[in-house]
This record gives C-alpha cells, structure tokens and sequence, in this order.
C-alpha cells in the first residue's frame, strides 16, 4: 500500500495520542473462499490476511505502537445465507485466533442459528464474541431491514450465558435514532443483562445526527457499548464518549480503512467520498488516517487525558473481549 502526502500530514499530527497498545476491536480476516464473489475488488484483494498481514498494512499508521486484533469473519456479502461460506469465514478466524496470544475472534452467525451451533462456535479456544449482518435477512432491503430479522434470538441467549459481546451493524436510514432499532435496543439489553452489544460503527452514525438525537432517549444499561470503526466525523465519536467513555472501543473496518476517502455526513443522511469520486483538486487520505484525526480532534473537544485516550485505544477493549 502506497501512502499518499496527505496520510503523512495526517500520520504526523496524531502520533502523539497513540499509546504503545492498541487493540482493534472491528477487523475482518477473510480468506478468498469465504468471498468467492467480490474476492479481488476494492480492498478484498489479498488471498489471505492473518496478524502479520494486518500488521504491515497498519503500521505505517502506528510508526511506535503493538497490535491486538479482534478477528472478524468476512462472509460473501453477495451469497447470503450459504451455510458452506459462512463456516469457512468462521474456520478461518478460528484457525487464525486459536494460538495467537494477541487475538480473539468473533464468529458469525446469522438469523437461522440455534443455540446449539453458536455454542460449538463459541466453544473454540480464543473465541470471545459474536458478530451479525442483515446479509442473512429475508428482507432484501437493508434500509428496511429490522434488527430481529438478522440477529437470532439464540444468540442472545448464548451471550447472555457466556457474558460475551455482540457486535451489530444496525440497518434503517435512520441507524440508532430509528425508533424501532432504538426500542430493540433498550429492550434487549435489559432483558438479557449478561450480553454486551456493541453498536458497531458508533452506532452506524456515519451521519453524527442520528446517534446524537438517539442518546437522551438510549438507555443506560451498562451492557450497550460502542466501536469507533470506520468512522470519520468527530460528533458520533464524541456523542458515544459522552454517554460512557468505558465503553467505547476503537476500530479500523479492517480492510476497508485501507480505501481512500471516508464516509461523511451529508444532509440528513451520508455518502461515501472515494477515490472513485473525488475532485480533481481534493488531496486524498487513506481512511485510517482520517479516522485518526477525527479521533484526535473528539479527545481534544472532550479534554480527555492520555489515560482516558490509552483506555479507547486498549484498556476498555480488554475488559469487553475478557482479554
């Protein structure tokens, strides 16, 4: 991967917050068998990433710091429920996760799922969370997707059970300020206390307004938290730190921070800014490094010390993952 001008500037002006641990709570591992048909597009274009992979890509984002990798699956997004891909996704993080002292994993499961399969999944060594995505909805429209239609009531179940997180990428235009979504929220954190549901992307606020209007009205159960992968916009950043800055975690979107550009607010929803799209006069930046800055200025807004920033970047995902 080439860096390009901007990524220096970027580099630069944040490698004074970034601790000499950082743990990646939202980074995909896939294999090309498990994306047999978008395998070789965008960033998805490497046969194979395990830690070392990972680990070159980032560094030149991290010049002084150690990774620590929550692994996730990357089923075909464009197979749906093929039981026969998805348990390679799965096998691969297991695989890749099961000797390495400086990972965990996650395991995909889809609406389907019984309790029974996601306790043999769970039951692998290294193996600390759950991870869904509306690919295994029947609803073929993702902005009228609801949450219960991909996420199994047995996967509450087995979190519940093991204390483990579940980490969600919530659909609906109106991402967490969607009422229904919102209301699936309170209501199942609280009847099953034990799970942890990470709202994936700061609650899929790539546009800040909706998580910032959803906050006053998002309950304090101590069992929602958050990831920050992907995001670019210091607002969702902050509006999560605001509600619990324990229970945030940081996270890239591995490999797709390797894209150049970043998702942004727009109007009342967002888009997506690529290299594909850019202006001629616009010098662009990797998506890791712009999400660096933003996480830079969200600390700054929010005076947050070394210690609390130390605590986003690792201490908070260790408690999550029981690391």
């Amino acid at each position: 991967m080439v860096l390009t001008e901007e990524d220096y500037k970027l580099i630069e002006i944040c490698k004074d917050i970034l601790p000499g641990k950082v743990f990646d709570a939202h980074a995909h591992c896939y294999c090309a068998k498990s994306i047999p048909t978008i395998y070789g597009s965008g960033t998805f274009d490497k046969e194979f990433i395990n830690s070392s992979v990972y680990e070159k890509d980032l560094a030149p984002f991290f010049p002084n710091s150690s990774f620590f990798v929550n692994m996730i699956p990357m089923p075909d997004v464009k197979i749906k429920t093929d039981k026969s891909v998805i348990d390679i996704a799965n096998d691969n993080v297991i695989n890749l996760v099961k000797n390495n002292e400086k990972c965990v994993g996650s395991v995909y499961v889809d609406v389907t799922d019984s309790e029974q399969r996601i306790g043999d999944l769970v039951a692998n060594k290294g193996i600390k969370a759950l991870k869904c995505y509306h690919y295994s909805s029947p609803n073929p429209d993702p902005e009228t997707c609801a949450i219960s239609d991909f996420l199994p009531q047995s996967a509450w179940v087995v979190a519940n059970e093991k204390s483990m997180p579940i980490i969600l990428h919530m659909m609906r235009f109106g991402a967490l300020s969607d009422s229904e979504n919102l209301d699936y929220v309170n209501k199942m954190t609280e009847k099953y206390p034990n799970a942890k549901l990470v709202l994936a992307h700061c609650g899929r606020s790539f546009a800040p307004h909706t998580v910032i209007r959803a906050m006053d009205k998002l309950s304090d159960n101590e069992n929602i938290w958050f990831d920050t992968a992907a995001i670019c916009e210091s607002p969702s950043i902050i509006a999560c730190l605001k509600k619990s800055k324990k229970r945030v975690v940081w996270g890239t979107d591995y490999p797709i921070c390797l894209n150049i550009g970043k998702p942004i607010g727009m109007g009342a929803g967002f888009c997506w800014i690529t290299g594909d799209n850019l202006p001629p006069s616009c010098k662009p930046a990797h998506l890791i490094a712009e999400s660096l800055i933003a996480h830079k200025l969200a600390f700054s807004i929010a005076s947050f010390d070394q210690t609390d920033i130390n605590a986003v970047f690792y201490d908070n995902a260790c408690k999550l993952f029981s690391f």
